[in-house]
């Protein structure tokens, strides 16, 4: 476990021979990366699904010479999920911007320190966790539709046409709930961008 006294690593790296700073980053510990590993593992969560990747602070503005505030963001990419270990450099304070939050597409936390945001990391796997496992019943649905549409046309020797959904009863959907949990509809994959960016909201 994470020493609670540890704290984010937040450094500018300088170039090769100029004093003016290339890079400002909030970069973790490896004893919190660590933490945070543990934590996906402790979740049931395959590690191998997650990428570290960087984006521009949206906490901490741009420092001397207009130079990004870079930080680190942590990928869940089946399903597109995403942790921001963003930090207000100015005051130490860890933000913790989650997607999905509790409520809403995304969340923004003042975390204070490290502890608190690694709670904030525990909650945002549950969710992931969630998401993934959930089957998509509206795509069920609509898979269904297709096929009954088209098992109509087949019986009528016709040319396909759509011709609207049929009528559904409650059974029916619990009926596809079901089917959909046996067969592991809910590990679904989505297509993730190359560069990963958490807008904080409002």
């Amino acid at each position: 476990m994470v020493k609670k006294w540890a704290t984010s690593l937040a450094q500018t790296r300088q170039a090769p021979s100029s004093n003016v700073p290339c890079v400002a980053t909030h970069e973790l510990l490896t004893t919190q990366r660590n933490a945070v590993l543990e934590a996906i593992v402790n979740e049931g969560l395959n590690p191998s699904d997650f990428e570290w990747r960087t984006q521009k602070s949206q906490v901490t503005p741009s420092p001397t010479y207009g130079i990004p505030y870079s930080i680190e963001v942590l990928v869940h990419v089946p399903t597109g999920s995403a942790f921001a270990f963003d930090l207000d450099a100015a005051y130490g304070h860890h933000y913790a911007v989650a997607h999905p939050g509790r409520e809403g597409p995304t969340e923004r936390n003042d975390a204070g320190d490290w502890p608190y945001e690694l709670n904030y990391v525990y909650e945002w796997l549950t969710r992931v966790n969630r998401e993934y496992h959930t089957p998509d019943l509206w795509a069920e649905i609509y898979d269904r539709n297709e096929l009954l549409a088209l098992e109509s046309d087949e019986a009528k020797n016709t040319r396909y046409r759509y011709s609207g959904p049929p009528t559904w009863r409650r059974d029916d959907l619990t009926r596809v709930a079901a089917a959909a949990a046996a067969s592991g509809a809910g590990h679904r994959s989505s297509s993730h961008p190359s560069e990963t960016s958490i807008s904080l909201g409002a």
